[in-house]
């Protein structure tokens, strides 16, 4: 999630947490393999990876990793993009054991700018680590990680987000 106006400094301690989120995001990308990455080769350029996006969805491509979208100054990359079954599922990685609030309105701020962009997706999931697995031999993706719907709760969010995105807009 990502408000173009707002950029804060990162520390240390946050930089280490984001790369360890970003090994666990790689782990979690084999869940759903073949995908084609829409930050590849990135050099910060935000516009080509959401016209890879677009692209990608127009097309069919079955699984996006770091699918991006933009409306309004607001900019969003759902860390799997993934069609399964004729529905398009938006799946949130953490690298926590729980979903947290905070998790769900990321969630639901994805899913804002996924459906004011024209591609709102029919599934939310936050994906993360199963802390009942224990690894006996090679890695099992299937069972470390746990993928919980909860499209639901990012619907029921969507009257907030607007609101907030609105007054951001304002500043």
């Amino acid at each position: 999630m990502y408000f173009k106006k707002s950029k804060a400094r990162t520390s240390a301690q946050q930089q280490a947490l984001f790369d360890t989120g970003h090994h666990i995001g790689i782990l979690a990308q084999s869940k759903y393999p073949g995908g084609k990455n829409a930050i590849f080769e990135f050099n910060g350029n935000w516009d080509m990876a959401i016209a890879r996006t677009r692209q990608w969805l127009l097309n069919g491509t079955q699984t996006i990793y770091e699918a991006s979208f933009s409306i309004h100054g607001c900019f969003a990359a759902v860390d799997i993009l993934h069609h399964q079954n004729g529905q398009r599922w938006a799946i949130e990685v953490k690298s926590s054991t729980s979903v947290k609030d905070y998790h769900l309105t990321d969630a639901a701020f994805q899913y804002y700018v996924m459906e004011q962009a024209g591609f709102a997706p029919d599934e939310v999931f936050i994906m993360h680590i199963n802390n009942s697995y224990v690894k006996q031999g090679e890695l099992d993706i299937n069972k470390l990680f746990h993928c919980e719907r909860v499209t639901q709760k990012v619907r029921d969010m969507q009257m907030q987000i607007t609101i907030k995105h609105v007054a951001l807009q304002q500043c």
